[in-house]
Protein backbone atom coordinates (compact mmCIF):
# COMPACT_ATOMS: atom_id res chain seq x y z
CA UNK A 1 0.00 0.00 0.00
CA UNK A 2 1.59 3.43 -0.82
CA UNK A 3 0.96 6.56 1.06
CA UNK A 4 -1.57 7.83 -1.04
CA UNK A 5 -3.89 4.91 -0.87
CA UNK A 6 -3.30 4.98 2.95
CA UNK A 7 -4.54 8.43 3.38
CA UNK A 8 -7.83 7.51 1.22
CA UNK A 9 -8.65 4.93 3.60
CA UNK A 10 -7.71 7.21 6.69
CA UNK A 11 -10.09 9.87 4.72
CA UNK A 12 -13.18 6.82 4.64
CA UNK A 13 -12.43 5.50 8.59
CA UNK A 14 -12.76 8.96 10.06
CA UNK A 15 -15.88 8.90 8.71
CA UNK A 16 -17.17 5.60 9.93
CA UNK A 17 -15.84 6.33 13.10
CA UNK A 18 -12.32 5.70 14.67
CA UNK A 19 -12.58 2.57 16.59
CA UNK A 20 -15.32 0.61 14.40
CA UNK A 21 -11.95 -1.02 12.78
CA UNK A 22 -8.50 -1.15 13.34
CA UNK A 23 -6.46 1.22 11.46
CA UNK A 24 -5.16 0.05 8.31
CA UNK A 25 -1.43 -1.28 8.26
CA UNK A 26 1.05 2.03 7.84
CA UNK A 27 2.75 2.08 4.76
CA UNK A 28 6.69 1.06 5.10
CA UNK A 29 7.58 5.10 4.88
CA UNK A 30 4.97 6.05 7.52
CA UNK A 31 5.59 2.94 9.78
CA UNK A 32 8.86 3.92 11.65
CA UNK A 33 7.79 7.53 12.42
CA UNK A 34 4.05 6.55 13.67
CA UNK A 35 5.61 5.01 16.65
CA UNK A 36 3.63 2.77 19.65
CA UNK A 37 0.04 1.32 17.80
CA UNK A 38 -1.19 1.07 21.01
CA UNK A 39 -3.00 3.81 21.75
CA UNK A 40 -6.77 5.27 21.87
CA UNK A 41 -8.30 4.51 18.56
CA UNK A 42 -8.89 8.55 17.69
CA UNK A 43 -5.90 9.93 19.03
CA UNK A 44 -3.75 6.87 16.61
CA UNK A 45 -6.02 7.84 13.42
CA UNK A 46 -5.34 11.45 14.03
CA UNK A 47 -1.71 11.05 14.29
CA UNK A 48 -1.71 8.70 11.12
CA UNK A 49 -3.80 11.22 9.58
CA UNK A 50 -1.65 14.32 9.72
CA UNK A 51 2.04 12.67 8.80
CA UNK A 52 0.60 11.24 5.65
CA UNK A 53 -0.89 14.58 4.75
CA UNK A 54 2.08 16.43 5.80
CA UNK A 55 4.41 13.52 3.78
CA UNK A 56 1.80 13.66 0.70
CA UNK A 57 2.31 17.82 0.99
CA UNK A 58 5.75 17.38 0.69
CA UNK A 59 6.03 15.24 -1.77
CA UNK A 60 3.41 17.47 -4.53
CA UNK A 61 5.18 19.23 -7.33
CA UNK A 62 4.04 23.07 -8.17
CA UNK A 63 2.17 23.02 -11.35
CA UNK A 64 4.35 23.60 -13.82
CA UNK A 65 3.50 26.57 -17.02
CA UNK A 66 2.67 25.35 -20.53
CA UNK A 67 3.22 27.46 -22.86
CA UNK A 68 5.11 30.59 -23.75
CA UNK A 69 6.83 32.75 -20.83
CA UNK A 70 3.89 34.80 -19.67
CA UNK A 71 4.41 38.50 -19.88
CA UNK A 72 5.35 40.61 -16.83
CA UNK A 73 2.87 42.96 -14.66
CA UNK A 74 2.05 46.15 -16.51
CA UNK A 75 2.83 49.09 -14.94
CA UNK A 76 0.97 51.24 -12.15
CA UNK A 77 -0.92 54.19 -12.93
CA UNK A 78 -1.23 55.24 -9.28
CA UNK A 79 1.01 55.22 -6.19
CA UNK A 80 0.97 53.13 -3.38
CA UNK A 81 -0.07 54.34 0.15
CA UNK A 82 2.60 55.29 2.43
CA UNK A 83 4.77 52.88 4.10
CA UNK A 84 3.36 53.34 7.50
CA UNK A 85 -0.22 52.69 5.50
CA UNK A 86 0.91 49.25 4.16
CA UNK A 87 2.52 48.33 7.48
CA UNK A 88 -1.21 49.23 9.02
CA UNK A 89 -2.69 47.51 6.66
CA UNK A 90 -0.90 43.96 7.41
CA UNK A 91 -1.95 44.77 10.98
CA UNK A 92 -5.47 44.57 10.07
CA UNK A 93 -4.99 41.98 7.92
CA UNK A 94 -3.25 39.68 10.61
CA UNK A 95 -6.12 40.79 13.07
CA UNK A 96 -8.84 40.21 10.94
CA UNK A 97 -10.43 43.19 11.50
CA UNK A 98 -12.82 43.66 8.87
CA UNK A 99 -14.58 47.00 10.20
CA UNK A 100 -10.95 49.09 10.20
CA UNK A 101 -10.16 47.14 7.00
CA UNK A 102 -12.71 48.99 5.23
CA UNK A 103 -11.48 51.91 6.46
CA UNK A 104 -8.30 51.53 5.31
CA UNK A 105 -9.68 51.30 1.83
CA UNK A 106 -11.61 54.04 1.89
CA UNK A 107 -8.73 56.53 3.24
CA UNK A 108 -6.84 54.86 0.16
CA UNK A 109 -9.41 55.58 -2.45
CA UNK A 110 -9.73 58.93 -1.52
CA UNK A 111 -6.36 59.25 -2.19
CA UNK A 112 -5.81 57.48 -5.14
CA UNK A 113 -3.43 55.02 -3.61
CA UNK A 114 -2.69 51.76 -4.32
CA UNK A 115 -2.11 48.48 -1.65
CA UNK A 116 1.25 47.26 -1.76
CA UNK A 117 2.48 43.95 -3.78
CA UNK A 118 2.88 41.95 -0.82
CA UNK A 119 -0.61 42.39 0.25
CA UNK A 120 -2.16 41.94 -2.88
CA UNK A 121 -2.83 38.32 -2.24
CA UNK A 122 -4.25 38.16 0.99
CA UNK A 123 -7.07 40.88 -0.28
CA UNK A 124 -7.29 38.74 -3.08
CA UNK A 125 -8.28 35.83 -1.09
CA UNK A 126 -10.56 38.26 1.34
CA UNK A 127 -12.45 39.20 -2.32
CA UNK A 128 -12.89 35.39 -2.74
CA UNK A 129 -14.47 34.75 0.51
CA UNK A 130 -16.29 37.61 1.17
CA UNK A 131 -18.78 39.32 -2.37
CA UNK A 132 -19.53 42.07 -0.51
CA UNK A 133 -15.93 43.21 0.08
CA UNK A 134 -15.48 42.75 -3.84
CA UNK A 135 -17.05 46.53 -5.19
CA UNK A 136 -14.66 48.51 -2.03
CA UNK A 137 -11.42 46.22 -3.07
CA UNK A 138 -11.45 46.86 -6.74
CA UNK A 139 -9.79 50.55 -6.36
CA UNK A 140 -7.21 49.75 -4.22
CA UNK A 141 -5.72 46.58 -6.31
CA UNK A 142 -4.31 48.27 -9.20
CA UNK A 143 -3.13 46.29 -12.35
CA UNK A 144 -0.46 44.33 -10.76
CA UNK A 145 -3.45 42.62 -8.95
CA UNK A 146 -5.25 41.62 -12.52
CA UNK A 147 -2.03 40.46 -13.89
CA UNK A 148 -1.74 38.47 -10.98
CA UNK A 149 -5.23 37.21 -10.24
CA UNK A 150 -4.25 35.40 -13.91
CA UNK A 151 -2.01 32.82 -11.60
CA UNK A 152 -3.35 32.99 -8.56
CA UNK A 153 -6.99 31.08 -8.05
CA UNK A 154 -8.19 33.28 -5.05
CA UNK A 155 -8.19 36.26 -7.76
CA UNK A 156 -10.48 34.62 -10.48
CA UNK A 157 -13.42 37.14 -9.21
CA UNK A 158 -11.43 40.20 -10.07
CA UNK A 159 -12.28 39.91 -13.59
CA UNK A 160 -15.79 39.33 -13.55
CA UNK A 161 -16.39 41.82 -10.35
CA UNK A 162 -14.59 44.51 -12.65
CA UNK A 163 -16.34 47.59 -14.30
CA UNK A 164 -14.39 49.51 -16.41
CA UNK A 165 -14.02 53.11 -15.82
CA UNK A 166 -15.86 54.10 -19.13
CA UNK A 167 -18.29 52.09 -21.22
CA UNK A 168 -18.50 53.02 -24.94
CA UNK A 169 -22.27 51.84 -25.13
CA UNK A 170 -22.07 51.66 -29.10
CA UNK A 171 -20.02 48.70 -28.16
CA UNK A 172 -22.21 45.90 -26.98
CA UNK A 173 -19.17 43.40 -26.44
CA UNK A 174 -19.89 43.89 -22.63
CA UNK A 175 -23.76 43.79 -22.77
CA UNK A 176 -23.01 39.90 -24.94
CA UNK A 177 -20.38 38.89 -22.89
CA UNK A 178 -20.01 40.56 -19.93
CA UNK A 179 -20.70 39.50 -16.48
CA UNK A 180 -24.25 40.43 -14.95
CA UNK A 181 -22.92 43.71 -13.00
CA UNK A 182 -20.77 44.33 -16.61
CA UNK A 183 -23.93 43.82 -18.28
CA UNK A 184 -26.11 45.86 -15.82
CA UNK A 185 -23.46 49.00 -15.60
CA UNK A 186 -23.28 48.88 -19.61
CA UNK A 187 -27.29 48.69 -19.66
CA UNK A 188 -27.42 51.58 -17.17
CA UNK A 189 -25.05 53.95 -18.78
CA UNK A 190 -27.27 53.18 -22.00
CA UNK A 191 -29.86 54.09 -20.27
CA UNK A 192 -28.97 57.49 -20.01
CA UNK A 193 -28.17 58.28 -23.49
CA UNK A 194 -31.24 56.31 -24.95
CA UNK A 195 -33.74 54.88 -22.81
CA UNK A 196 -36.02 53.31 -25.25
CA UNK A 197 -33.35 51.86 -27.41
CA UNK A 198 -31.72 50.54 -23.69
CA UNK A 199 -34.91 48.61 -22.99
CA UNK A 200 -35.08 46.96 -26.45
CA UNK A 201 -31.98 44.87 -25.85
CA UNK A 202 -32.86 43.95 -22.84
CA UNK A 203 -36.59 43.23 -23.71
CA UNK A 204 -34.83 41.22 -26.47
CA UNK A 205 -32.57 38.74 -24.13
CA UNK A 206 -34.53 38.62 -21.29
CA UNK A 207 -36.06 35.09 -21.38
CA UNK A 208 -33.42 33.88 -22.33
CA UNK A 209 -31.56 34.73 -18.59
CA UNK A 210 -31.71 33.29 -15.80
CA UNK A 211 -33.47 34.35 -12.73
CA UNK A 212 -30.49 35.90 -10.75
CA UNK A 213 -29.85 37.79 -14.10
CA UNK A 214 -32.99 38.62 -14.93
CA UNK A 215 -33.17 40.08 -11.51
CA UNK A 216 -30.08 42.25 -11.60
CA UNK A 217 -30.72 43.40 -15.35
CA UNK A 218 -34.34 44.74 -14.49
CA UNK A 219 -33.28 46.98 -11.53
CA UNK A 220 -31.13 48.60 -14.59
CA UNK A 221 -34.89 50.29 -15.25
CA UNK A 222 -34.37 52.41 -12.47
CA UNK A 223 -32.43 54.73 -14.61
CA UNK A 224 -34.21 56.92 -16.25
CA UNK A 225 -37.61 54.92 -15.13
CA UNK A 226 -40.79 56.24 -17.41
CA UNK A 227 -43.88 55.49 -18.08
CA UNK A 228 -42.79 53.89 -21.43
CA UNK A 229 -41.13 51.10 -19.62
CA UNK A 230 -44.42 50.19 -17.70
CA UNK A 231 -44.98 47.41 -20.74
CA UNK A 232 -42.04 45.24 -20.24
CA UNK A 233 -42.45 45.60 -16.30
CA UNK A 234 -46.22 44.69 -16.30
CA UNK A 235 -45.01 41.55 -18.21
CA UNK A 236 -42.78 40.86 -16.48
CA UNK A 237 -45.22 40.41 -13.04
CA UNK A 238 -45.43 36.99 -14.04
CA UNK A 239 -42.03 35.55 -13.99
CA UNK A 240 -41.68 32.56 -11.67
CA UNK A 241 -38.79 34.09 -9.73
CA UNK A 242 -39.89 35.88 -6.75
CA UNK A 243 -37.24 38.32 -6.14
CA UNK A 244 -37.53 39.14 -9.81
CA UNK A 245 -41.46 39.67 -9.20
CA UNK A 246 -40.21 42.14 -6.14
CA UNK A 247 -37.87 44.59 -8.03
CA UNK A 248 -40.81 44.46 -10.60
CA UNK A 249 -43.00 45.62 -8.24
CA UNK A 250 -40.89 48.00 -6.66
CA UNK A 251 -40.01 49.64 -10.08
CA UNK A 252 -44.21 50.17 -11.02
CA UNK A 253 -44.45 51.55 -7.88
CA UNK A 254 -42.70 54.57 -8.57
CA UNK A 255 -44.39 55.15 -11.72
CA UNK A 256 -46.82 57.66 -11.81
CA UNK A 257 -50.41 56.90 -12.73
CA UNK A 258 -49.20 53.13 -13.81
CA UNK A 259 -51.82 50.44 -14.04
CA UNK A 260 -50.21 49.20 -11.02
CA UNK A 261 -50.60 52.13 -9.26
CA UNK A 262 -54.25 52.54 -9.88
CA UNK A 263 -55.23 48.84 -9.07
CA UNK A 264 -53.59 49.07 -5.46
CA UNK A 265 -54.90 52.35 -5.24
CA UNK A 266 -58.41 50.74 -5.55
CA UNK A 267 -58.19 48.04 -3.75
CA UNK A 268 -56.83 50.34 -0.76
CA UNK A 269 -59.61 52.93 -1.19
CA UNK A 270 -62.19 49.35 0.35
CA UNK A 271 -59.58 49.19 3.51
CA UNK A 272 -58.58 52.39 4.53
CA UNK A 273 -60.76 55.41 4.50
CA UNK A 274 -60.71 58.94 5.79
CA UNK A 275 -64.02 59.75 7.67
CA UNK A 276 -64.23 63.68 7.70
CA UNK A 277 -67.28 64.03 9.96
CA UNK A 278 -65.47 61.94 12.74
CA UNK A 279 -61.61 62.98 12.11
CA UNK A 280 -60.91 58.78 12.06
CA UNK A 281 -59.01 56.43 9.62
CA UNK A 282 -61.57 53.22 9.08
CA UNK A 283 -59.99 50.53 8.18
CA UNK A 284 -61.46 47.12 6.89
CA UNK A 285 -58.85 44.47 6.46
CA UNK A 286 -58.63 42.08 3.14
CA UNK A 287 -61.51 39.14 3.06
CA UNK A 288 -58.95 37.15 0.38
CA UNK A 289 -55.95 37.62 -1.07
CA UNK A 290 -56.97 36.35 -4.97
CA UNK A 291 -54.14 36.18 -7.60
CA UNK A 292 -54.10 39.38 -9.31
CA UNK A 293 -53.19 40.65 -5.57
CA UNK A 294 -50.72 37.99 -5.39
CA UNK A 295 -49.25 38.94 -8.91
CA UNK A 296 -49.14 43.03 -7.88
CA UNK A 297 -46.15 41.83 -4.91
CA UNK A 298 -48.66 41.02 -2.15
CA UNK A 299 -47.33 37.14 -0.65
CA UNK A 300 -50.50 35.12 0.18
CA UNK A 301 -48.30 33.03 3.37
CA UNK A 302 -48.25 35.39 6.67
CA UNK A 303 -45.78 35.20 8.79
CA UNK A 304 -46.58 33.75 12.02
CA UNK A 305 -46.18 37.06 13.93
CA UNK A 306 -49.54 38.31 12.55
CA UNK A 307 -52.37 37.39 10.92
CA UNK A 308 -53.07 36.80 7.72
CA UNK A 309 -55.71 40.19 6.37
CA UNK A 310 -53.61 42.04 8.50
CA UNK A 311 -50.68 41.12 6.31
CA UNK A 312 -52.14 41.53 3.31
CA UNK A 313 -52.79 44.87 3.96
CA UNK A 314 -49.68 46.04 5.49
CA UNK A 315 -47.72 44.98 2.30
CA UNK A 316 -50.14 46.58 -0.45
CA UNK A 317 -49.77 50.11 2.13
CA UNK A 318 -45.97 49.34 2.19
CA UNK A 319 -46.15 49.23 -1.57
CA UNK A 320 -47.48 52.78 -1.98
CA UNK A 321 -45.86 55.93 -1.88
CA UNK A 322 -47.05 57.88 1.01
CA UNK A 323 -47.28 60.89 -0.85
CA UNK A 324 -50.17 59.12 -3.34
CA UNK A 325 -51.98 57.34 -0.17
CA UNK A 326 -52.04 60.77 1.06
CA UNK A 327 -53.77 62.15 -2.37
CA UNK A 328 -55.91 59.08 -1.92
CA UNK A 329 -56.99 59.76 1.48
CA UNK A 330 -57.00 63.79 1.18
CA UNK A 331 -55.29 64.23 4.57
CA UNK A 332 -50.88 65.24 4.83
CA UNK A 333 -48.10 63.21 6.55
CA UNK A 334 -48.80 64.10 9.83
CA UNK A 335 -52.60 63.32 9.77
CA UNK A 336 -52.11 60.40 8.28
CA UNK A 337 -49.63 59.41 11.03
CA UNK A 338 -51.54 60.50 13.52
CA UNK A 339 -54.91 59.07 12.82
CA UNK A 340 -53.25 55.72 11.69
CA UNK A 341 -51.96 55.83 15.65
CA UNK A 342 -55.08 56.48 17.13
CA UNK A 343 -56.84 53.21 14.83
CA UNK A 344 -57.16 49.27 16.72
CA UNK A 345 -54.76 48.47 13.59
CA UNK A 346 -51.65 50.99 14.57
CA UNK A 347 -48.63 48.81 14.50
CA UNK A 348 -49.85 47.31 11.16
CA UNK A 349 -50.16 50.79 9.85
CA UNK A 350 -47.28 52.33 11.50
CA UNK A 351 -44.73 49.50 10.12
CA UNK A 352 -46.32 49.40 6.61
CA UNK A 353 -46.05 53.50 6.56
CA UNK A 354 -42.05 53.26 7.16
CA UNK A 355 -41.94 50.51 4.87
CA UNK A 356 -43.20 52.80 2.51
CA UNK A 357 -40.87 55.65 3.67
CA UNK A 358 -38.30 53.45 2.94
CA UNK A 359 -38.85 52.09 -0.73
CA UNK A 360 -40.09 55.62 -1.55
CA UNK A 361 -37.03 57.46 -0.13
CA UNK A 362 -39.61 59.48 1.78
CA UNK A 363 -37.68 61.76 4.12
CA UNK A 364 -40.47 63.17 5.43
CA UNK A 365 -42.57 60.66 6.34
CA UNK A 366 -39.31 58.92 7.93
CA UNK A 367 -38.73 62.17 10.16
CA UNK A 368 -42.73 61.92 11.65
CA UNK A 369 -42.13 58.22 12.78
CA UNK A 370 -38.51 59.10 14.11
CA UNK A 371 -40.02 62.05 16.13
CA UNK A 372 -42.47 59.33 18.13
CA UNK A 373 -39.99 56.08 17.97
CA UNK A 374 -36.70 55.96 17.60
CA UNK A 375 -36.84 51.98 16.92
CA UNK A 376 -37.59 52.99 13.59
CA UNK A 377 -34.26 52.74 13.30
CA UNK A 378 -33.82 51.92 8.87
CA UNK A 379 -35.33 55.41 8.50
CA UNK A 380 -32.73 57.25 10.39
CA UNK A 381 -30.51 56.53 7.32
CA UNK A 382 -33.10 58.74 5.01
CA UNK A 383 -32.20 61.82 6.98
CA UNK A 384 -29.54 64.37 5.94
CA UNK A 385 -26.07 64.04 7.78
CA UNK A 386 -26.45 67.06 9.28
CA UNK A 387 -30.21 65.61 10.66
CA UNK A 388 -29.06 62.91 11.43
CA UNK A 389 -26.24 64.54 13.62
CA UNK A 390 -28.37 67.07 15.58
CA UNK A 391 -30.64 64.35 16.02
CA UNK A 392 -27.88 61.84 17.90
CA UNK A 393 -26.35 65.28 19.96
CA UNK A 394 -29.75 65.86 21.33
CA UNK A 395 -30.51 62.77 22.41
CA UNK A 396 -27.08 62.38 24.00
CA UNK A 397 -27.45 65.66 25.70
CA UNK A 398 -30.83 65.32 27.06
CA UNK A 399 -30.69 64.57 30.90
CA UNK A 400 -33.01 61.36 31.18
CA UNK A 401 -33.45 59.64 34.54
CA UNK A 402 -30.49 57.36 33.99
CA UNK A 403 -27.52 56.49 31.40
CA UNK A 404 -29.20 53.24 30.98
CA UNK A 405 -32.35 55.17 29.79
CA UNK A 406 -30.69 57.06 27.14
CA UNK A 407 -28.71 54.24 26.35
CA UNK A 408 -31.78 52.46 25.25
CA UNK A 409 -32.88 55.57 23.32
CA UNK A 410 -30.05 55.94 21.55
CA UNK A 411 -28.71 52.13 20.84
CA UNK A 412 -30.94 51.98 17.19
CA UNK A 413 -29.98 54.75 15.64
CA UNK A 414 -25.69 54.52 16.31
CA UNK A 415 -25.99 51.35 14.46
CA UNK A 416 -27.91 53.65 11.75
CA UNK A 417 -25.42 56.38 11.42
CA UNK A 418 -22.81 56.06 8.94
CA UNK A 419 -21.46 58.91 9.45
CA UNK A 420 -18.25 60.79 10.90
CA UNK A 421 -18.50 60.60 14.79
CA UNK A 422 -16.43 64.11 15.30
CA UNK A 423 -14.24 65.13 18.74
CA UNK A 424 -17.66 66.48 20.10
CA UNK A 425 -20.49 63.96 19.47
CA UNK A 426 -18.08 61.20 20.43
CA UNK A 427 -17.19 63.06 23.82
CA UNK A 428 -21.35 62.89 24.35
CA UNK A 429 -21.06 59.10 23.91
CA UNK A 430 -18.21 58.68 26.00
CA UNK A 431 -20.24 60.52 28.92
CA UNK A 432 -22.77 57.95 28.77
CA UNK A 433 -20.51 54.53 27.76
CA UNK A 434 -17.46 55.15 30.59
CA UNK A 435 -20.35 55.95 33.22
CA UNK A 436 -22.04 52.84 33.51
CA UNK A 437 -22.71 51.78 36.86
CA UNK A 438 -22.98 48.24 37.41
CA UNK A 439 -26.53 48.44 38.07
CA UNK A 440 -26.95 49.98 34.32
CA UNK A 441 -25.02 47.19 32.82
CA UNK A 442 -27.17 44.34 34.69
CA UNK A 443 -29.94 45.84 33.22
CA UNK A 444 -29.35 45.70 29.63
CA UNK A 445 -28.18 42.05 30.26
CA UNK A 446 -24.48 42.13 30.87
CA UNK A 447 -21.27 43.32 29.99
CA UNK A 448 -21.44 40.54 26.97
CA UNK A 449 -24.81 41.88 25.77
CA UNK A 450 -23.72 45.39 25.48
CA UNK A 451 -20.09 44.13 24.24
CA UNK A 452 -21.81 44.55 20.34
CA UNK A 453 -22.58 48.33 20.86
CA UNK A 454 -19.02 48.69 22.24
CA UNK A 455 -17.34 47.11 19.72
CA UNK A 456 -19.39 48.75 16.64
CA UNK A 457 -18.66 52.16 18.08
CA UNK A 458 -14.80 51.08 18.58
CA UNK A 459 -14.40 51.82 15.04
CA UNK A 460 -16.15 55.10 14.95
CA UNK A 461 -15.55 57.00 18.28
CA UNK A 462 -12.78 59.42 17.18
CA UNK A 463 -9.86 57.33 18.46
CA UNK A 464 -7.79 60.17 19.57
CA UNK A 465 -10.72 61.39 22.40
CA UNK A 466 -11.42 57.67 23.29
CA UNK A 467 -7.76 57.33 24.90
CA UNK A 468 -7.77 60.39 26.69
CA UNK A 469 -10.94 59.51 28.38
CA UNK A 470 -9.77 55.90 28.90
CA UNK A 471 -6.39 56.97 30.69
CA UNK A 472 -7.95 59.57 32.85
CA UNK A 473 -10.96 57.07 34.63
CA UNK A 474 -10.22 55.74 37.92
CA UNK A 475 -8.80 52.47 38.38
CA UNK A 476 -11.91 50.78 39.71
CA UNK A 477 -14.00 52.09 37.45
CA UNK A 478 -11.59 51.14 34.68
CA UNK A 479 -11.29 47.76 36.11
CA UNK A 480 -15.23 47.30 36.06
CA UNK A 481 -15.81 47.57 32.67
CA UNK A 482 -12.53 46.14 31.42
CA UNK A 483 -14.17 43.57 29.52
CA UNK A 484 -15.74 46.48 27.57
CA UNK A 485 -13.40 48.75 27.32
CA UNK A 486 -10.82 46.23 25.40
CA UNK A 487 -12.11 46.98 22.00
CA UNK A 488 -12.08 50.20 22.41
CA UNK A 489 -8.34 50.68 23.52
CA UNK A 490 -7.84 48.16 20.87
CA UNK A 491 -9.46 49.76 17.84
CA UNK A 492 -7.90 53.32 18.90
CA UNK A 493 -4.39 52.74 19.11
CA UNK A 494 -5.03 51.33 15.49
CA UNK A 495 -7.44 54.35 14.48
CA UNK A 496 -4.92 56.46 15.72
CA UNK A 497 -2.18 55.29 13.21
CA UNK A 498 -4.42 56.60 9.93
CA UNK A 499 -3.57 60.20 10.02
CA UNK A 500 0.30 59.51 10.11
CA UNK A 501 -0.69 56.49 7.30
CA UNK A 502 -2.32 59.23 5.35
CA UNK A 503 -0.88 61.90 4.87
CA UNK A 504 -1.43 62.64 1.12
CA UNK A 505 -4.48 65.05 0.11
CA UNK A 506 -7.90 63.79 -0.74
CA UNK A 507 -8.56 63.76 -4.37
CA UNK A 508 -11.15 66.45 -5.56
CA UNK A 509 -13.16 63.75 -7.69
CA UNK A 510 -12.64 59.78 -5.32
CA UNK A 511 -12.23 56.93 -7.96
Amino acid sequence: MNVNDYWQQLTVQALVGAGRQPLPPAPAELAELLGDPQRAAERALLDAAVLSRGYLDALSQPQRHQGAEPAGAPDENLPEASAAAQSLLQQLLHLKRRDLLEQWIDQATRRGLLAATDSLSKLLELGRQDRSLRPLLLPVLGQHSRWLAQYHQAGSWLSEAAVPDSIDVGDETLWRQGTPQQRLAWLQQARRHDPAAAREALAAVLTQERAETREILLGGLAVALGPDDETLLEKSLGDRSRAVRTTVVQLLARLPDSAWQRRMLERVGHWLRYDPDTHQLLVELPSACPADLCRDGVEELAPSSSGERAWWLQQALSLLAPAVLCRRLGLDRASLYQLASATEWQQTLQIALANAALLHQDAEMAELLLAQDEHWAELFGLQDAATQYVYLQRVLSATPTSRRATLKHVRPVVYAYRHDWDRPLSELMLDVLLNLTSTDIEQQGGQYRLLALFEHLSARLEPHCVLARVAAMPPETRQSLDLLLEPLLSSANLRSQFAAAFPEPLLESPR
